[in-house]
């Protein structure tokens, strides 16, 4: 695989993911074997965004950074954008409460809530793309 998105994947892994049950390396054999079996990524600059269409029609996506907010932001839009007209919702999870502000400041109306569905599903953000 890239060299480029292994080193998104270890840089986040250090950032985001330190302590948890699996390693950096875990992780990269992880994100491999999603690839093989059809996964969709996109890459825009430090960031990695996995993809998938879900059944009930949300586009469902899922984030590895190795930027900073800002970066993440702008990625994030940028992938949403290229969504609009494609999908009518999209959803994210993730456990940081810090990305809970992100919601006011997206191109496309977002919605911040607690879950509690385990680890890296602790909040979802989704995203209304028919604006």
């Amino acid at each position: 695989m890239n060299d480029r998105i292994y080193k998104i994947i270890e840089v986040d892994y250090q950032k985001n993911h330190g302590g948890r049950k699996y390693s950096a390396e875990d992780a990269k054999n992880t994100f491999d074997g999603y690839v093989k079996n059809g996964g969709k990524h996109m890459e825009f600059g430090n960031v990695l965004i996995l993809y998938k269409p879900r059944e009930d029609g949300v586009l469902e996506f899922h984030c590895i950074n190795a930027g900073g907010s800002n970066e993440l932001m702008d990625a994030v839009n940028k992938m949403l954008k290229m969504a609009k007209g494609k999908f009518a919702t999209a959803a994210t999870y993730y456990d940081n409460p810090r990305l809970n502000d992100f919601a006011g400041k997206m191109f496309f109306p977002a919605y911040a809530k607690k879950i509690d569905q385990g680890e890296d599903r602790t909040y979802e953000m989704t995203f209304d793309l028919r604006r």
